[in-house]
């Protein structure tokens, strides 16, 4: 509790969480477990490793009638208890704050000899963004709509909410977005980023 929530690089129960209390209670002595920042990096969860092929269809206007594709996904070599956690919000956030009527979002969970994947930060959501948000840019560019407008014609309306997000199946796992004014929060970051 003194050092924030279960997340990231404190979420998971590591070998040392269990082997350091038992010698101690084994030898009956205080274990002192100490590492340097290189063994901290070797051995600590990772993350972001992922790589995506997704397609879009629009109108010519520019109207995003569907996304589809299929990520990958480095979870280590053996999966910790949030392992999936990562790869599933890539799929589910794939739409972000825009009305996407159609999509499916195929993850492949790779197993690799790295240290386990860890929750850290919005696990997923980073991804998604960055996939997203690139295949918009491109696909803005090839209909010849500037990106911004791109963007605030597709997304969801403050009137619209609360609007269903993509159900992750197989588990039937459904959320949504409660509120929001996309456009004004778009706008307003143009403004002052310029």
């Amino acid at each position: 509790n003194d050092v924030g929530g279960g997340f990231g690089a404190r979420g998971e129960f590591y070998p040392e969480d269990f082997l350091i209390p038992f010698a101690a209670r084994h030898t009956g002595r205080p274990v002192k477990w100490t590492e340097d920042r290189r063994e901290n990096l070797m051995c600590l969860n990772h993350a972001r490793e992922a790589e995506c092929d997704v397609e879009i269809a629009c109108t010519r206007e520019g109207t995003i009638l569907g996304l589809r594709g299929h990520a990958y996904v480095d979870v280590g070599a053996y999966m910790r208890t949030n392992g999936a956690v990562g790869a599933r919000n890539i799929a589910q956030f794939m739409s972000g704050p825009y009305r996407i009527a159609n999509i499916d979002i195929d993850v492949a969970l790779q197993l690799t000899n790295k240290t386990p994947v860890g929750t850290y930060r919005g696990p997923g959501r980073f991804e998604a963004d960055f996939f997203r948000e690139r295949l918009f840019d491109i696909a803005a560019g090839e209909l010849g709509i500037e990106r911004a407008a791109f963007r605030r014609r597709n997304l969801i309306a403050e009137a619209e909410h609360p609007y269903r997000l993509p159900t992750v199946a197989p588990r039937g796992i459904a959320t949504e977005t409660d509120s929001g004014d996309y456009r004004g929060t778009l706008d307003r970051c143009l403004q002052e980023i310029d």
